[in-house]
């Protein structure tokens, strides 16, 4: 199918133009004397969901439809807080240090119970939209703040980037190539995160399934590839905290900001009983994400129940819809 084959080049070219964006933002940051650690506190999280931003933006606002928005944004959160984060503890047995990635976890877990409530009773948009937006920001300042009075989360904050970047690096950067890799960049993005949503619409109607459906698993396991790269070659590196702080981080960002801007421009409706599987799924394995943190768990069983759950969340969700 020749959507299929559009599918998976405008996939690569998002990642790939997301890649060059944040690198470049990166570069030019050092250029203008911006401290690194604003950088690795904001960049480093937004980089990484560049391409669920940009399809949730293009979505809404050209294609007039949330329900690729949402699909994408919320679908991610699962598979980076489930199946990645769930592998990443089932083979590396490290186990994450309490402050960055429990505040995260413990506020995706009060996200998702708040969007529950309110797609049970009424679409997401408006001010709803907006307070996600205000919300995804906050919390970029808030990590940041404390960043400033916690030296060992500066460091931990900057080697995340640092590494980040360099996982998906080819050639040397060079300066006077920068301003080039970020214009074509910000090209690849937009127009793979398009054709993204184009041929997501397609799809679903070739297979006779709604676009939420295609948008939460197929999309959103394509675009979650970066932090699934960035999870192997941290076990590969022993580079723990680079795949943790880009897994919750990343999460947070989709369900506030991605939510936000998805359905700012067009109202989102998730409907019963879709509403109910993603955002259960969310809190679950929130609080299973937690239980990492509790020493007399092994790491490798909470992993293991990470996955199973998340999968067990997908096969339901996928007989929801597709029969």
């Amino acid at each position: 199918m020749p959507e299929v084959i559009v599918f998976v080049i405008s996939l690569a070219a998002s990642i790939r133009g997301a890649d060059w964006v944040g690198r470049s933002a990166f570069i030019f940051a050092k250029k203008f004397g911006i401290s690194q650690l604003v950088v690795g506190a904001t960049i480093v999280s937004v980089s990484t969901t560049l391409p669920e931003l940009t399809i949730s933006a293009i979505s809404s606002i050209f294609n007039k439809n949330s329900q690729i928005a949402l699909g994408v944004v919320l679908g991610s959160p699962l598979i980076n807080l489930g199946l990645i984060l769930g592998l990443f503890l089932l083979f590396s047995h490290h186990r994450p240090q309490i402050g960055y990635f429990s505040r995260s976890v413990n506020l995706i877990i009060v996200i998702s119970i708040l969007l529950l409530v309110i797609t049970q009773n009424r679409d997401i948009g408006g001010i709803i939209s907006l307070l996600l937006i205000v919300l995804g920001i906050l919390y970029l300042s808030l990590e940041y703040l404390i960043g400033q009075k916690v030296p060992t989360l500066v460091e931990r904050i900057e080697s995340r980037f640092e590494t980040a970047v360099s996982f998906f690096s080819i050639f040397q950067q060079e300066k006077k190539t920068v301003y080039f890799e970020f214009i074509l960049g910000t090209i690849f993005l937009a127009v793979g995160s398009k054709y993204l949503v184009d041929t997501s619409i397609s799809l679903s109607n070739l297979m006779g399934v709604n676009e939420f459906f295609i948008s939460a698993t197929l999309l959103a396991i394509g675009t979650s590839l970066p932090e699934l790269i960035t999870m192997i070659n941290s076990i590969i590196y022993k580079r723990f905290n680079v795949s943790v702080g880009n897994l919750v981080g990343a999460s947070v960002i989709n369900l506030t900001i991605g939510t936000g801007i998805g359905t700012m421009f067009h109202n989102g409706t998730i409907s019963y009983p879709n509403n109910l599987i993603i955002f259960a799924a969310l809190i679950l394995i929130g609080f299973l994400a937690l239980l990492s943190l509790w020493k007399r768990i092994p790491t490798s069983l909470t992993g293991s129940l990470l996955v199973v759950t998340s999968v067990f969340f997908f096969v339901i969700f996928g007989l929801q819809n597709i029969l």
